[in-house]
């Protein structure tokens, strides 16, 4: 189950990455519904890799 859930929490980076991204070209705007649904969707899996497999600086990061 913890391979699994690295997977899920490598998945949820690249998510919120390519957010930041396509809102650093000018792709997406920071208001949109897309946006927000990316955050959360990326945020939610790094979360659900966290409760598997604790990592302070992945927390720190996702509570701020």
């Amino acid at each position: 189950m913890e391979y699994f859930s690295q997977i899920i929490g490598i998945f949820g980076a690249i998510i919120l990455t390519f957010a930041y991204f396509l809102l650093q070209l000018n792709h997406l705007k920071s208001d949109t519904k897309t946006y927000y649904f990316m955050n959360l969707i990326g945020s939610s899996m790094i979360l659900y890799s966290l409760y598997y497999e604790w990592n302070i600086g992945a927390a720190l990061i996702e509570i701020s």
